[in-house]
């Protein structure tokens, strides 16, 4: 009978045990996934403020890129008339006056017959060499109104570009309905 007593004893004492330790482990367990629950939470606006960082330091590195391409390539004859060219394309319909030219960018230009010749046989425009003139960049007047075509302000106006689509609020995507 003290066996009987001391097995039911024990199996009371070990459903007891059972009964704490899985207790215990619920209890850890509902911890764990309450800690998980706020990290799945959070995860979204760490993934968010991740991406803006990167997003910055994406612009920077574009916009140094496009910096150094832009100014290897501007300096070149062929590069200075397609630089003229577009420029003068901008103030189609306006009668040109003056051209105003960095004086060695000119030099350039006169020394490489096919790089504008089209351009500096015009008549009609006087073609500035202005020592005030960036390398690379030039300003186109006409009686309407002139053209800044100089590469830090063609870069300066990137680079507020850059800056206010950053500001921007990020855009949603369509629902698919108008």
């Amino acid at each position: 009978m003290a066996t009987r007593k001391a097995q039911r004893e024990l199996a009371e004492r070990t459903e007891s045990l059972n009964r704490e330790l899985t207790q215990q482990a619920q209890v850890a367990y509902q911890a764990r996934v309450k800690v998980l629950a706020q990290l799945i939470e959070a995860l979204p606006q760490q993934v968010e403020a991740r991406l803006a960082a990167a997003e910055e330091d994406m612009l920077a590195l574009s916009f140094e890129a496009v910096c150094r391409v832009l100014g290897d390539h501007v300096v070149t004859a062929n590069g200075l008339r397609a630089q003229l060219l577009q420029s003068v394309r901008a103030m189609r319909g306006r009668r040109l006056v003056a051209v105003h030219l960095h004086p060695d960018d000119l030099a350039t230009l006169e020394r490489e017959p096919d790089a504008a010749a089209d351009l500096l046989a015009n008549e009609a425009i006087e073609w500035v060499a202005d020592a005030e003139m960036t390398l690379g960049g030039c300003i186109v007047r006409s009686p309407e109104g002139g053209l800044d075509a100089r590469l830090d302000t063609q870069l300066g106006a990137l680079r507020d570009l850059l800056l206010r689509s950053r500001a921007a609020p990020p855009s949603t995507p369509s629902s698919g309905t108008a």
